[in-house]
Formats: C-alpha cells, structure tokens, sequence
C-alpha cells in the first residue's frame, strides 16, 4: 500500500510537469521573457532544495512544488491577475487528476501567496512566496530587471523611461520582506547586497 501511494505520488508530480512544459511551448509565450518556463523550472528548483533538509511529508513536499509548477502559468492567458487565473488552472488540472479539493485549496492558498501585496498564511506559502520574490536576487537583478521591463513594454502596450524604471526597481527591493525561516536566513543579505548596488 505504501508503495503505490508513493508511486501515485510520483506520478502526479510528474504529470504536473509534463503538463506545465506543455502549457508553454504550445503557448503564445515568446513575450515572457521573465515570467517564463526557465523562471519556473528554477523556482520549483530552489523550492527542492528548500525542502531537501525539512522533515515534512511527502504530500506536504509535494504540494509546494505543485504549486510552485502552477504559480505564473496564468501568464500565458492574462498579465494582470495571474495568480488568479493560475489558480483556475491548477484547480481544474487537480480535479482531473482526482486530487481532493481541501488538498487543492492548500496548493493553491500558496499560488494566491506569491502575490506581492499578499501576506501569506502558513510556512509552506511564505516559502514559496520568499523564493519567487528573489528568483531576481538569485540570478541576475540587472539582467532579469531588464528583461521585465522588456515583458512589461510588450504585454501592457508602453514605454517605460529608464530613470523610471530603475527607481520603481529601488523601490521594489525596498519593499520585499522575506517571511520563512529560509528566505530570511538565505536571501536577506543578498538582498541587502543588491539594494547597495542599485542605489550606486
């Protein structure tokens, strides 16, 4: 019995990949180019690591990389409100694939977490939340910093003046605030560091 649960596990994460790499390539997505497949291949990445050294069940481990897997599919259909078209998604995908709805809820609670003006409700989602909010940090802020502004030019239709843009990104690293053990302890100084080199 605890074999095939296992198995049934893996299955399910496997097909939520397959189904998320499938979203994107047969997409309109060539204008993300920052809220993109790689964006998410490496969050759902970070969050494994993450979880590597938490003493958490399987379900649990799994339900955060479901969520981190659905949390920006919602681009590929809208730009404003998203996260909340990301939750149809996953709800809907979920409900095929025979996954409880309490269960979905908790996937998607994290999904809605992501969210910047969000605070979010439990551990799991303050996770995700903390390692989507720095995948800038992580990688490379000015490069990725342009690359959005390059998304945001396209998908809303406008130009953004340079000065503009660089001081609503001081404002932004102004404004993040890490709310997991983990992001606090992995990210804060990063942040730190990024912040003095935005503001030279």
């Amino acid at each position: 019995m605890q074999c095939f649960e296992a198995m049934s596990e893996s299955d399910l994460l496997l097909k939520v990949e397959h189904h998320i790499n499938e979203q994107f390539k047969n997409s309109m997505a060539e204008n993300l180019y920052y809220h993109n497949l790689e964006h998410t291949e490496i969050v759902v990445e970070k969050v494994k690591l993450a979880l590597n050294s938490k003493g958490i069940t399987e379900v649990e481990h799994n339900n955060i990389v479901i969520a981190a897997w659905f949390h920006d599919l919602g681009y590929l259909y809208e730009y404003d409100n998203h996260e909340e078209k990301s939750i149809s998604l996953c709800e809907k995908f979920l409900s095929k694939e025979g996954v409880t709805e309490d269960r979905a809820h908790e996937i998607c609670n994290m999904i809605k977490s992501t969210k910047f003006t969000i605070r979010p409700n439990n551990k799991n989602a303050a996770l995700l939340k903390d390692i989507d909010i720095a995948y800038a940090l992580y990688t490379d802020f000015k490069t990725k910093g342009n690359l959005l502004k390059q998304e945001i030019e396209v998908k809303l239709n406008k130009q953004i003046n340079n000065n503009e843009w660089n001081d609503s990104q001081i404002k932004f690293l102004k404004e993040i605030c890490f709310y997991s053990l983990y992001g606090k302890e992995n990210y804060n100084e990063l942040l730190e560091e990024t912040k003095r080199s935005a503001c030279q």
